[in-house]
């Protein structure tokens, strides 16, 4: 991953200089199985029927939502994207970037020393929880943890750090009105504009947000969104796992556009959830693809 790091940041910087508005939206109205703004297009209302037909046709439960970043009227694509869904790992994504705004104001250290703990340790994804007792991290290197290895103690021990109230504030100051951190429940919807903001440069700074944005290009997990690209397309993504629970949140780059594609799933086993994923994804290639808008 280190050549998309290079190769196409620097072109990744220059539009989040000068940032796109995202247009709020009403989210107060309850809202068809499909949405589509702010006018379809032909390409947009074909994509929507057939990955509602894709879907209806799986066990399970579904949301997406896609985001066209590189387009001036921020078109969106979501289909059940204002459905709640448990979010597993993908609540990692505010998590860090709590801690990274508020290092920015001064009042986390990213810096700063962390002594591991034994009662720290939460067994699951990542590496942390295998080391001894006493090992030292900087709140940094439990950032990059966090979200490159999905790590379970890096993400609690920062939480914890924080605060549970931080870390809604900065989910409320992002109006991601369906995220409850207590309840641990978002919407693709929401996690979708959380990672337009941080494409856009509205969540952190401009050395923060390509600091994070590194992070989830280096993940180690490619199995999902990325799978079904080609493989010459660089992928920012944060998946989230667990019992009939299968998510990715991804900011996809490409020569012709770049675009935000969130992918939920629930109450489908991981292997039937993966190939569903993986048709989600296709789709909307195909979709971008065939009418030129990739």
């Amino acid at each position: 991953m280190a050549f998309y790091l290079t190769s196409f940041l620097p072109d990744f910087w220059q539009k989040i200089t000068s940032p796109r508005v995202i247009r709020p939206q009403d989210k107060s109205t309850n809202s068809p199985t499909i949405t589509i703004e702010p006018t379809p297009t032909p390409w947009q209302q074909f994509l929507g029927q057939k990955l509602e037909s894709l879907i209806e046709t799986r066990s399970g439960r579904y949301g997406i939502y896609l985001f066209y970043v590189d387009k001036e009227d921020d078109q969106f694509l979501g289909v059940n994207h204002q459905e709640r869904f448990s979010a597993a790992s993908l609540m990692k994504l505010p998590i860090v970037i709590t801690a990274y705004r508020e290092a920015e104001k001064r009042r986390f250290d990213l810096t700063a020393e962390y002594r591991l703990k034994e009662e720290d340790k939460l067994a699951g994804n990542g590496s942390v929880h295998l080391q001894p007792e006493g090992t030292i991290y900087t709140y940094r290197n439990l950032a990059k943890l966090a979200i490159e290895q999905s790590d379970n103690t890096a993400s609690s021990v920062i939480a914890k750090a924080l605060g549970e109230d931080k870390i809604q504030e900065t989910i409320d100051f992002f109006n991601l009105a369906k995220t409850n951190y207590s309840l641990w429940q978002t919407t693709a919807e929401d996690m979708g504009q959380l990672l337009v903001a941080l494409y856009q440069g509205k969540a952190l700074t401009p050395a923060h947000s390509q600091e994070l944005i590194g992070y989830l290009l280096q993940t180690i997990f490619n199995d999902q969104i990325p799978s079904a690209l080609p493989e010459e397309i660089a992928v920012a993504h944060k998946i989230g796992l667990d019992e009939q629970i299968l998510h990715d949140a991804a900011i996809v780059f490409t020569n012709q556009g770049d675009f935000v594609l969130v992918i939920m799933s629930q109450g489908v086993s991981s292997d039937q959830a993966q190939k569903t994923l993986e048709e989600i994804t296709k789709t909307v290639w195909e979709g971008f693809s065939n009418q030129g808008a990739v």
